[in-house]
């Protein structure tokens, strides 16, 4: 059986809510036990990781090892505040940004993009990445050895959902206050409407922002045949 090893956050930890327990606060790995079925799958995502993080574990894997990659892109402002939820600290880390937190943001990303191209070249693999809670941007396809299996989750639920990189961890107030792009607030704002919409549905329960076995369904579905 093909070797898979699978990077990213939680939405890489399968489904965190149940019908009658409602948010659990635990993953049950859905994601990767249906993707066991076909591949023999290690999974070195969890909750809260961030890009930089998952650059880290990466790079230590393919030090020592060789085998199918998925990546699952998280929020990029996470890269700031890792293992921790930035959203609550008390600090003026979003002042310092006013007005161009979509620039830092879109930065970041691109040299996750970079930075997992390198990782590629030098250990001789393809990375296949998808977006989780944060879209692909387009300028991941440039990179030769990345291959986005799937730039939006989210599209996968609503075809008409416009692509960003940002998310509903992100905390929006502090955004607001610090008066940046509009878009950045419409990112996060579309988002979060999707997920309050498919709420036991497509999304999980009791306020959850992963996506249900059924919303997971959709993204294995999508890829396994791309892998």
């Amino acid at each position: 059986m093909t070797k898979l090893a699978i990077f990213g956050d939680s939405w890489a930890c399968g489904s965190f809510s149940t019908e009658a327990e409602g948010w659990t606060g635990i993953g049950d790995f859905y994601f990767q036990e249906q993707l066991s079925k076909k591949y023999d799958i290690t999974n070195f995502a969890s909750g809260g990781l961030s890009n930089v993080r998952t650059l880290h574990r990466l790079n230590d894997y393919l030090e020592t090892n060789n085998s199918k990659i998925l990546v699952v892109q998280t929020d990029p402002i996470r890269d700031c505040f890792p293992n921790f939820d930035y959203g609550l600290i008390k600090s003026p880390f979003y002042d310092i940004f006013k007005g161009n937190i979509k620039q830092l943001a879109e930065t970041q990303i691109e040299l996750f993009y970079y930075q997992l191209n390198l990782l590629a070249v030098k250990h001789s693999v393809e990375i296949n990445i998808i977006g989780g809670c944060s879209d692909v941007i387009p300028s991941a396809a440039k990179y030769k050895n990345l291959n986005v299996l799937c730039y939006s989750w989210f599209e996968l639920i609503d075809k008409n959902h416009k692509h960003g990189v940002f998310s509903n961890t992100t905390n929006l107030g502090h955004v607001i206050q610090a008066d940046t792009d509009r878009e950045v607030i419409d990112q996060i704002y579309e988002k979060q409407v999707i997920i309050d919409r498919e709420q036991g549905k497509l999304f999980g329960y009791g306020g959850d922002n992963h996506p249900s076995h059924a919303g997971q369904d959709l993204m294995i579905n999508y890829i396994e045949g791309k892998l």
